[in-house]
């Protein structure tokens, strides 16, 4: 089966467990204020009580203010982006509209002051930054740099060869496990996958079975941007295991699918509350929606029963039988019961 549970050790003595889901924060597409916190640190604050296994915040909103730099843990693990996402003209699939990128200034060295001065007892995990290549090169030239940290979890995040690719090339990533081999989790961008969902699934689960074959089975698959109740288990089941996005700000999570947060709201607390409070309850409830998501997959792993993964069980099956068609090496899926 391709879906599995992994447990990585931090240098610090803890662990990261998979399946996890990692709420996201970034100043991109959320606002900045001339005046007071921007609104990335608001939407922090109002989460930060019901943030426990991890989340991830970006370097690039911490060296230019947008966060203050953490003093103590919120989470188990706090994964700290390189910034790529912020600086780019990158926009992931739950974006609703292109949002128009000016970024500040940003480059390798900025990076470093933020690895450097990152707490040894706050664990983290740092991502590589965003580089053009071979993924080879890309692999070593992020080797160069987070080799700096000992202390803390590395992920390698691969991009396409140059700007003109629209994806990262499966083939290429299967010829150089032995530099990825070097980092603790390998990271590749949703969108970066494929031009459907199905080629997506179909991408991750040769990357995952490429990793196996080369005595890589315990190194986790972590996809930036897919963070809803539909899209994550659907990479879950086909070999990913680690999941970040924006999507939880966005929209509600209600009914096993991700809605427009204000139709959400009416549904489930009715007309009477102001915006301000529909967007704290329903952070607040996508939160628990995907502690309980993580939950069912972990009991699909030890059971590999799709009717563990509600509401969506039988879409998910169909989705899995068809990647089975696709892919020869991916084994047949029980059935729903």
């Amino acid at each position: 089966m391709l879906a599995r549970s992994t447990t990585v050790s931090h240098p610090v003595g803890t662990s990261l467990v998979t399946p996890l889901l990692v709420p996201s924060f970034s100043s991109k597409g959320f606002g900045l204020r001339e005046r007071g916190p921007a609104e990335v640190a608001r939407l922090l604050n109002i989460s930060r009580e019901q943030l426990t296994e991890s989340m991830l915040i970006s370097a690039y909103d911490l060296h230019h203010g947008h966060l203050s730099r953490p003093r103590s843990a919120l989470t188990d693990v706090t994964f700290v982006d390189s910034g790529g996402y912020e600086t780019s003209d990158y926009q992931d699939l739950s974006a609703t509209f292109a949002h128009d990128t000016k970024p500040l200034e940003w480059d390798e060295n900025k990076l470093m002051d933020i690895y450097d001065k990152w707490p040894t007892y706050i664990p983290a995990v740092f991502v590589s930054l965003d580089r053009r290549g071979s993924v080879a090169r890309q692999a070593d030239q992020a080797y160069g740099l987070l080799k700096r940290y000992p202390n803390h979890l590395h992920a390698l995040l691969i991009k396409p060869r140059t700007q003109r690719h629209r994806f990262i090339s499966v083939a290429d990533v299967a010829a150089s496990t032995q530099s990825i081999g070097q980092f603790h989790i390998l990271g590749v961008t949703e969108k970066e996958l494929g031009n459907s969902m199905i080629e997506r699934m179909d991408n991750i689960s040769r990357i995952r079975l490429a990793l196996d074959d080369a005595d890589l089975r315990r190194l986790p698959i972590h996809i930036f941007g897919g963070l809803d109740p539909i899209t994550v288990p659907l990479y879950f089941i086909a070999g990913a295991e680690i999941f970040d996005g924006l999507t939880w700000l966005r929209f509600g999570y209600q009914d096993g699918a991700a809605l427009y947060r204000q139709n959400s709201a009416v549904r489930q607390y009715g007309v009477h509350h102001s915006d301000d409070q529909v967007k704290i309850l329903t952070l607040r409830e996508n939160l628990i929606q995907l502690s309980q998501l993580t939950m069912q997959m972990r009991r699909f792993v030890t059971e590999g029963d799709f009717s563990k993964l509600t509401p969506n069980s039988e879409p998910l099956q169909q989705a899995y039988e068809l990647l089975v068609t696709r892919n020869p090496r991916v084994k047949s899926p029980r059935k729903v019961a």
